[in-house]
């Protein structure tokens, strides 16, 4: 693999072709983007021990070959299994950003789930990452079939966020209309119904007052810089492998949300999360930071 430069493309087209090799992560100027490379490999140096005898359990645990005793990992499976989101679409929140979309993705293959965008266009930093990582852009919510029918039977788990007002605005209409409109007794119904099939919520932000579940719900938020390192510890709590794409677009959405590590939301748990997405993603230090 080619040495890459994580960092932001918010202006992927319009960066010089000696730099499409790497991966541009917020790139204003040489001096911010050595600050920010300095970040991340600082972080890779003060974790990587730990970071490469994770990814060595985690594969050994996902092949079979961990003969080893651990005592919570079939109950985490087990408990994991019956949290109702089996099936479910997987949707982030408008003004659509990288860590909404990886986590999607990521959390999509946790459930055996649908991934879908909040919204049906994208910027070019989402666009390269996918690109990068070899991920498909999930279809747009309102264009998949069933998606906004109150009777679908698919769970829904929001990810990246929980405000109502952040959400696919068909979904938010549905499912928490606004109170000084009257509805007559259908819509109210179907309005019930449709709060019913959100069903859980990964995210690293304050939970909303104006947020709710009509049932209890699978609901994982932490204060954490990215709703990707969150996904990514689910793989982990749970002995999933992640696979190689899946790696790199949380990487991507761990590196987009926390600023390359320097926000002062990150935490170390995304410090760590990131080198372990690094060495499973097969990604290379980035350039600057050799």
């Amino acid at each position: 693999l080619s040495p890459v430069c994580l960092g932001s493309l918010r202006r992927a087209a319009s960066i010089n072709a000696e730099y499409m090799g790497g991966f541009l992560w917020r790139f204003s100027e040489i001096k911010d983007l050595e600050e920010d490379n300095s970040s991340i490999t600082s972080a890779i140096e003060g974790f990587t021990k730990e970071a490469q005898g994770l990814a060595e359990k985690l594969q050994s645990r996902a092949d079979g070959t961990d003969n080893e005793q651990h005592p919570t990992r079939d109950v985490e499976r087990e408990t994991f299994a019956a949290n109702c989101l089996q099936g479910c679409l997987t949707v982030g929140h408008t003004n659509t950003d990288t860590d909404s979309i990886g986590s999607a993705i990521g959390a999509a293959l946790l459930f055996n789930g649908t991934a879908t965008r909040s919204e049906k266009e994208v910027n070019g930093e989402i666009e390269y990452a996918c690109k990068f990582a070899g991920c498909s852009l999930p279809i747009y919510f309102v264009d998949l079939e069933g998606a906004i029918d109150p009777h679908d039977k698919r769970p829904i788990c929001l990810v990246d966020h929980n405000e109502p007002s952040q959400m696919v605005k068909e979904l938010k209409e549905l499912a928490f209309p606004d109170p000084s409109i009257s509805s007559t007794p259908e819509q109210k119904k179907a309005s019930q119904q449709m709060l019913t099939r959100i069903m859980g919520c990964i995210d690293h932000h304050s939970l909303s007052k104006g947020f709710s579940t009509a049932a209890p719900a699978f609901i994982d938020i932490r204060p954490w810089g990215s709703a990707c390192s969150i996904v990514a510890h689910q793989f982990v709590r749970l002995g999933k492998e992640i696979p190689l794409e899946v790696a790199r677009i949380l990487l991507c959405g761990i590196l987009s949300d926390t600023v390359n590590l320097t926000s002062p939301t990150t935490t170390n748990a995304d410090r760590l999360l990131c080198t372990l997405l690094t060495i499973l993603g097969l990604v290379d230090l980035p350039l600057n930071a050799r």
